[in-house]
């Protein structure tokens, strides 16, 4: 009996265990940004990190139906943070994957991904799903990718959270590429010279950024 009970363990996590937890919505970047928070449903929860979580399904805390625009929400909240859902990120979908925001004060937003993050987030919604792709593919080409002070490479999703189109609702992130970041400093007029830009360190963007949130404001 013992040894059927481990078996049947065993295979409860080689499968995937998820449960539910609560978590409320924003179902655009303008509800985001006004604050707009929906009532409290049930995520099914697959699995979750330090900066990210992936969720299969979002249900109605009453009578358990599934939130039809659930996993198409811009943004989620849970315990007491807030998630950028990734199926909004231009240069790679992660599907039912949300990544917690860096930055989210001022017109600029901030996701920061590692290869670890996206590893780990593609083998769970491949698993999930029964596919094969390889999460390692977004850190394939170094340029693409900021070096930390500390010897880590992350990318840097910045999402405008400035909608031009009235009739759109939710903004999109790009990867922040040395190439895009030369666009946005002379899009914001910003003074950095060559020989600075090239040795820019992640932790150096993200003080660019941050500093045209505070002229925006």
């Amino acid at each position: 009996m013992r040894d059927i009970c481990f078996l049947f363990l065993m295979l409860i996590i080689a499968k995937g265990y998820s449960q539910d937890y609560p978590v409320n919505l924003y179902k655009t970047t303008v509800d985001y940004k006004s604050n707009n928070l929906s009532e409290t449903y049930k995520g099914i929860i697959v699995d979750e990190g330090k900066d990210y979580v992936t969720i299969s399904k979002i249900k109605d805390s009453v009578n358990d139906k599934v939130i039809q625009y659930g996993l198409s929400a811009w943004a989620i909240r849970y315990y007491e943070n807030d998630y950028y859902n990734l199926s909004y990120y231009n240069s790679m979908t992660y599907q039912n994957a949300f990544a917690k925001f860096h930055l989210t004060e001022g017109r600029y937003y901030v996701v920061v991904l590692n290869a670890n993050f996206a590893n780990k987030i593609t083998q769970n919604y491949n698993s999930y799903n029964g596919i094969s792709f390889s999460g390692s593919t977004v850190f394939s080409k170094l340029k693409k990718t900021w070096l930390t002070q500390e010897g880590f490479r992350k990318q840097i999703i910045l999402i405008d959270t400035k909608l031009e189109d009235a009739s759109l609702q939710n903004a999109s992130g790009i990867n922040l590429s040395p190439r895009k970041l030369k666009k946005f400093i002379k899009k914001n007029k910003l003074k950095v010279n060559k020989e600075s830009f090239k040795s820019m360190s992640f932790e150096e963007v993200i003080e660019l950024i941050k500093l045209v949130n505070s002229k925006d404001i």
